[in-house]
C-alpha cells in the first residue's frame, strides 16, 4: 500500500494513477533499518516520501504534538502506527472505551 501510495501507482481495483503522497509509519516492534526499510525498498516504495518521528529520546503516543507536528511539516495523507496499541499511551486501557475513546479523539 505504501509503496502505492508514495509512487502514485493505482490502488488496487483503481485505474488511474494518482498523485504520490507522503507517509509516515512509526512501528514499535521492527527495525526501520534492518526490517521496515528493506521492506519498503523490495516493495518498490519512494523511501524519500517516508518520514519517521524520531522516538529516541520519548516514545510517542497518540496524544503526542509531535504527531500532529509532523503531519503538517511533511503533509503527509496516511500515518501507520504498527502496531496501534503500542501508540495508546500509559493513560489509556484498551479494554475500557471510556479511557481509549479521549485518545482516539485526539488523533483525529
Amino acid at each position: 500500500m505504501i509503496a502505492l501510495l508514495t509512487t502514485g501507482k493505482p490502488l488496487p481495483e483503481e485505474k488511474a494513477a494518482a498523485k504520490p503522497i507522503r507517509v509516515i509509519y512509526q512501528s514499535a516492534e521492527d527495525g526501520l533499518a534492518d526490517t521496515i526499510k528493506p521492506r519498503l525498498e523490495a516493495s518498490g516504495a519512494d523511501c524519500s516520501r517516508v518520514m519517521v518521528i524520531d522516538e529516541s529520546d520519548k516514545e510517542l503516543t497518540l496524544c503526542d504534538e509531535r504527531l500532529e507536528q509532523a503531519v503538517q511539516e511533511t503533509g503527509a495523507k496516511l500515518i501507520v502506527l504498527d502496531p496501534l496499541q503500542a501508540y495508546i499511551g500509559d493513560n489509556g486501557d484498551m479494554h475500557r472505551a471510556n479511557k481509549v475513546r479521549p485518545v482516539f479523539k485526539r488523533l483525529t
